[in-house]
């Protein structure tokens, strides 16, 4: 057998620790530094999936992708197709201890720039939001415990000590800017009369989606749909007001039979936002959101109609089904 070697975990993360490299000659405020660091992020994503088995990263579109990662042919790398950074992100979840929901947004996030710079005219890494330096690096020791590495054994010991730093320093300002909040947001509630509060009260309730069980969602799902997904609703952690906490579905698990033999698709959803018209609270992204106790993932259930799930042709046991009734009759008139 060959060795895959464009997917060789040891290789992956010898790339990644190169693009930290070049990362941190550059200052943290640069763009510079943020591009690096991302480009890396996916090597050492895709390090960590590998080391499990180099097929996983193999594209889902052709045949040989899956080959070359098992070993059984080798080929040109540049003419192999490897799996996209999401789905990378998703398998990470599942195989990776301890790679949550907060590792899981940071890296959503990451791809999400890392895509916008390279394929916009976007400049993606400047004025990154607050605290991303904190976040992106405890979804990085993950990664990097996974692979039986420390944080300084992919960025050197005195900048690993830095960023151990930059993450306590990123949480406690986090949690420090999410308090703020959340007392801004009380004293603008108590200020409401209750005719205005009343007022919002219904505009909130205008902007949800009916749900009939907080974890069920009516939409298909292969719909799209535009901005952060309804997860569920909760009270406002300023108001108690009933509002959406929305957010990302992250993986799909495959539909199934249930108790009541009916074909149920679950999906998870990771929270990346939560804003109250009564009194303008506006909580986003995870490590926000988690300060106020609503960073958990979130299961969505879906009841699937068995003729859309399998394709089924309904005209064709109508034809079926008209013919039966025309031979019925004949027999009858006999």
């Amino acid at each position: 057998m060959s060795h895959p070697t464009a997917w060789d975990s040891d290789g992956l993360r010898a790339k990644a620790t190169i693009y930290f490299d070049r990362a941190f000659g550059h200052d943290h405020d640069d763009p510079l530094f943020a591009f690096w660091c991302h480009l890396a992020l996916e090597q050492l994503a895709r390090a960590a999936v590998a080391k499990v088995n180099p097929a996983l990263l193999a594209g889902s579109r052709r045949q040989d992708a899956l080959l070359y990662g098992l070993g059984v042919i080798d080929a040109d790398p540049l003419q192999i197709e490897s799996a996209g950074s999401g789905t990378v992100y998703q398998l990470c979840e599942r195989l990776v201890d301890g790679f949550g929901a907060a590792e899981q947004d940071a890296c959503e996030m990451a791809r999400r720039r890392r895509n916008a710079e390279l394929h916009s005219a976007i400049a993606a890494m400047e004025d990154l939001p607050r605290g991303w330096v904190g976040r992106f690096f405890a979804a990085c020791r993950v990664l990097g415990r996974h692979l039986g590495l420390g944080l300084e054994d992919l960025l050197g010991s005195d900048r690993a000590q830095l960023v151990e730093r930059l993450m306590v320093e990123d949480a406690e300002d986090v949690r420090r800017a999410v308090r703020q909040s959340l007392d801004a947001a009380r004293g603008r509630a108590a200020a409401l009369s209750s005719a205005a509060r009343r007022e919002r009260e219904e505009q909130a309730r205008e902007k949800l989606h009916p749900l009939t069980d907080p974890l069920a969602v009516a939409l298909p799902a292969r719909a799209q749909v535009a901005g952060p997904r309804l997860l569920k609703e909760v009270p406002c952690p300023a108001c108690t007001t009933v509002v959406g906490l929305r957010g990302d579905i992250v993986a799909r698990n495959p539909t199934r039979i249930d108790e009541d033999n009916q074909l149920v698709a679950t999906q998870v959803g990771v929270p990346g936002l939560l804003q109250c018209p009564v009194c303008g609270l506006r909580l986003e992204g995870v490590a926000e959101l988690a300060v106020a106790g609503l960073g958990d993932p979130v299961t969505l259930t879906e009841y699937v109609d068995p003729v859309e799930a399998f394709d089924i042709d309904l005209s064709e046991y109508h034809d079926e089904f008209l013919r039966g009734l025309a031979e019925d009759s004949k027999y009858q008139d006999e």
